[in-house]
């Protein structure tokens, strides 16, 4: 085995002193900023659902992640309902039997989403009781009229 010649420092060393320290208010945060951060995220979307996404966003020349959030945006209240009302309780009944049919294969999506994007999408599936691949499919779903 070869071995790598050491690297060693000669001549003047530099100063280690340690920086200026930084005023709280000098510090530019997120939400302070012109930049925004994405954030990678990922969703399971059945196939069918993401089939109709693709198709969808290839004939509008647009791309997934706009559809998706643009579904959200545009359904989020039919989209409380709906899994509202597909987790309610029937009347005279104590309990939701659960029915586990066979679940359709999924896909996985990544997208890139801002802060607020990505707590919008939490607090909707937080409110829900659920995940954010379920709101986002129940959107999409809506959105594209399946």
């Amino acid at each position: 085995m070869r071995r790598r010649p050491s690297r060693t420092v000669t001549g003047e060393v530099a100063s280690l002193a340690a920086p200026e320290p930084v005023e709280p208010d000098d510090i530019e945060s997120p939400t302070t900023t012109s930049r925004s951060y994405r954030r990678p995220l990922t969703f399971q979307l059945p196939r069918s659902v993401h089939r109709a996404l693709r198709e969808y966003t290839e004939s509008r020349e647009t791309t997934q992640t706009a559809v998706l959030f643009m579904a959200v945006n545009a359904t989020h209240k039919e989209v409380r309902e709906a899994l509202r009302a597909e987790d309610a309780v029937a009347d005279g009944e104590l309990f939701k039997i659960p029915q586990t049919p066979k679940a359709e294969p999924t896909t996985e999506v990544k997208v890139r989403v801002t802060d607020a994007q990505l707590d919008a999408l939490n607090q909707l599936a937080r409110e829900l009781g659920t995940n954010r691949s379920r709101v986002v499919t129940e959107a999409v779903r809506i959105y594209l009229g399946q």
